[in-house]
């Protein structure tokens, strides 16, 4: 009695181990895979970052600080501020490059500020409007967090 019963405990470690194996080959024949460098990678994310984002009062005062370090940093010093009190209290700072200008918006709001990152080609620019877009959104990401990639900011 004991035999059939570790006879029947064998065959079915046997039969599992068998499942297991062939479900892990046809799972494995499944797996698709796509190979990308990290500069890539962080292309796309920069491509799904918005141009323009809201921020709390407190993290508004470190996106200004940010816009600020971007016009010293990337822009060598290079920009312009204005402001307008009507129909709300707007700040613009004006980056200029080579290869366009980048407009950074905050404007006042009720729990908070907006923040608006535009871009516009000069007319002896070499640039796409889509390198001129990436800037924008690799500016916007730069200014919300902090984090910029100097590699994909086109000139």
């Amino acid at each position: 009695m004991q035999s059939e019963h570790v006879a029947v405990v064998a065959r079915s470690v046997e039969i599992v181990l068998v499942a297991t194996l062939l479900v892990g080959c046809a799972s494995t024949q499944r797996i698709r895979y796509e190979k990308t460098d990290s500069v890539e990678m962080e292309k796309r994310v920069i491509e799904t970052h918005p141009t323009q984002f809201r921020t709390n009062f407190e993290d508004g005062g470190r996106v200004w600080e940010r816009a600020l370090l971007a016009s010293q940093r990337f822009f060598k010093g290079s920009s312009n501020i204005q402001s307008v009190k009507k129909p709300l209290p707007e700040t613009k700072m004006i980056l200029s490059s080579d290869s366009g200008t980048y407009s950074i918006i905050q404007r006042l709001e009720k729990d908070g500020f907006f923040f608006a990152v535009v871009g516009d080609r000069t007319e002896s620019s070499k640039i796409s409007d889509r390198d001129v877009n990436l800037n924008e959104r690799n500016l916007a990401r730069f200014l919300r967090s902090g984090v910029f990639q100097d590699i994909l900011f086109v000139h």
